[in-house]
């Protein structure tokens, strides 16, 4: 049960990280998909140092991307997707961006991995603590193995001393 729980573990740490590297390819598909220009130091981060700056990137990135409307502050009309200037009044748009033709294929693609980090990420939960389980209950019976045993081992060293010295000096 011991090794059977130190491999529960060890399959549970691959998992993790197979889940680190799905979570910053889902950062990153999401952040293209938005036009963002930080999209691989989102990925990066979110694939080293784990949930936490997946989510900071979920709190400031931006509402532009495939299915959102952007509006000109001048004279209200809808801009089209990608356009730096209004087609109407022809004002800049400060917040346009260029969004790749891909977008919402990378969105769909962001969701899929988002779905089997989460999988993955329980399931290498649940190993882990069943691999510590085993782990315990292993090494539990070992030592009861070693407890129970220990006397047997004594109790026939001692027979065969005694032995040994009644044939020798006696």
């Amino acid at each position: 049960m011991f090794f059977s729980g130190i491999a529960m573990m060890l399959i549970g740490s691959l998992l993790t990280i197979a889940s680190q590297v799905l979570l910053a390819v889902c950062v990153y598909n999401d952040a293209k998909s938005r036009g963002d220009q930080n999209a691989t130091l989102f990925a990066v981060l979110s694939g080293v140092l784990g949930f936490i700056p997946a989510i900071i990137y979920l709190v400031v990135r931006s509402t532009s991307g495939p299915g959102t409307a952007l509006m000109c502050p001048n004279c209200g009309v809808v801009l089209p997707a990608g356009a730096f200037n209004c087609p109407n009044c022809g004002m800049p748009h400060p917040k346009a961006r260029i969004i790749p033709p891909d977008a919402d294929a990378r969105s769909r693609r962001a969701k899929g991995l988002l779905i089997g980090w989460i999988v993955s990420f329980v399931l290498s939960i649940v190993l882990m603590i069943v691999g510590g389980v085993l782990m315990g209950m292993g090494a539990f019976s070992l030592a009861q193995d070693y407890s129970s045993n220990s006397h047997r081992y004594s109790y026939s060293y001692q027979d065969s001393l005694d032995h040994y010295l009644n044939d020798y000096y006696y």
